[in-house]
């Protein structure tokens, strides 16, 4: 008897649980390389645009500048772009997504290489967090 018990005590708990969102994670995304982030399933995203107008480090400038970055997550076929930064347009650093069911915040928290006149030619990368709501 008690192990019928217990049986249906596992299969409930089995049937029970909850599909859960993905746990916050910290990524790289270099600019038009593609890549894939778990986040309660696949998904692509890839950094498809930077808008740069930071004051290069090796210069005197009236003001800092600004950046900003566009990125594009997919998956199950939908995509959503996001932009996110500091630019006179858009000032927002984070953004809310919804990704396999799940409620996410993405955050841009840094474009490098930081521009100077020696680095003009280096493709940029967006570290970006990615965490459940």
């Amino acid at each position: 008897m008690k192990a019928i018990y217990f049986a249906l005590l596992a299969g409930c708990l089995g049937a029970c649980k909850k599909d859960s969102a993905s746990p916050a994670q910290t990524f790289d995304l270099v600019y038009q390389q593609p890549a894939t982030v778990v986040a309660g399933g696949p998904v692509d995203a890839a950094l498809t645009a930077v808008s740069e107008s930071r004051c290069p480090s090796d210069l005197t400038c009236i003001t800092g500048g600004t950046v900003a970055v566009t990125v594009t997550l997919t998956e199950t076929g939908r995509s959503q772009p996001v932009r996110l930064g500091y630019d006179r347009s858009y000032t927002r650093d984070s953004a809310q997504v919804t990704l396999h069911g799940h409620a996410y915040w993405l955050r841009l928290l840094d474009v490098a290489p930081y521009p100077s006149t020696k680095n003009g030619n280096l493709p940029k990368t967006a570290t970006l967090r990615l965490r459940p709501q």
